[in-house]
């Protein structure tokens, strides 16, 4: 695979965060680097940072400034800008993991719309891992709660083109989008992490806002798969993410390792 040829085009959103220069970097320093390409969408009108992202990205990179309405706009557009065979992504305050291997894309059966990893949550202050994201084996369950994780779910691009994300529905667009996805195309699960994401965010600022963020939720799914059945997804998809918050789910020298690749990605200033 050649740089000129790229297996994934990684769509990254961001708006004036100085860490999204990490995010690059854990891309286009990353084992298989040639294998990917970065479609960063800035929203920002910061042109100090953006001169700093310049200088990261790559000649096959695509650095597009535009305004935009919000991440899943931004995400829109991205996926009309890829060419990849593969759409990967993750936010600014995220990293792809050195230890991911597109070998699970590469090898994929042609009726695989999707392959999704593990997300690997951390705090942003010490690195520490905070909790574990593996999506289930189950699409019946996958489907009434345990969704895909957005940022660690790889999708054809063919596929991904003929979905979009609704702009309207705010934090939980991915929800929906997974969901369609879910629903139309086949795809597996692997067992290894792709992603590191920075715990946190406006959704789960407060008990108040996760609580008000799944009734949206509820209200959004259930014109999809009606009322009784949204009120069972909500609630097993609270269950599932209580359920997967303890980090022994990995080995202890696993965990050493993602928190030193962190601690090695430090935001710039």
């Amino acid at each position: 695979m050649t740089a000129d040829k790229p297996l994934v085009d990684f769509l990254i959103p961001q708006f004036q965060d100085p860490r999204i220069i990490r995010a690059i970097r854990s891309i286009t320093h990353h084992p298989e680097a040639d294998r990917f390409r970065v479609i960063l969408l800035d929203g920002g009108r910061d042109t100090n940072l953006q001169a700093a992202v310049a200088a990261e990205l790559r000649g096959q990179d695509v650095h597009r400034i535009a305004p935009d309405k919000g991440i899943y706009d931004a995400l829109n557009t991205g996926l009309d800008l890829a060419t990849a065979p593969w759409i990967g992504w993750i936010g600014s305050d995220d990293l792809l993991a050195s230890t991911f291997s597109a070998h699970h894309l590469a090898e994929a059966p042609g009726s695989t719309a999707f392959v999704a990893f593990t997300t690997l949550f951390f705090n942003d202050a010490d690195g520490a891992v905070l909790r574990v994201y593996r999506p289930s084996e189950s699409r019946l369950l996958r489907t009434n709660g345990f969704h895909l994780p957005h940022f660690s779910t790889f999708i054809r691009t063919e596929v991904a083109r003929t979905i979009r994300f609704d702009i309207h529905q705010r934090n939980f667009a991915d929800q929906l989008y997974m969901h369609e996805l879910e629903a139309a195309h086949d795809g597996h699960v692997v067992d290894a992490v792709s992603t590191l994401m920075c715990a946190g965010g406006i959704s789960n600022s407060s008990s108040s806002t996760i609580l008000r963020t799944n009734r949206e939720v509820e209200r959004a799914i259930a014109t999809r798969i009606g009322s009784i059945r949204s009120k069972f997804y909500v609630g097993l998809k609270l269950l599932y993410k209580v359920g997967q918050t303890v980090p022994a789910k990995l080995k202890p020298a696993t965990i050493a390792a993602y928190r030193a690749h962190v601690r090695e990605d430090e935001p710039v200033s």
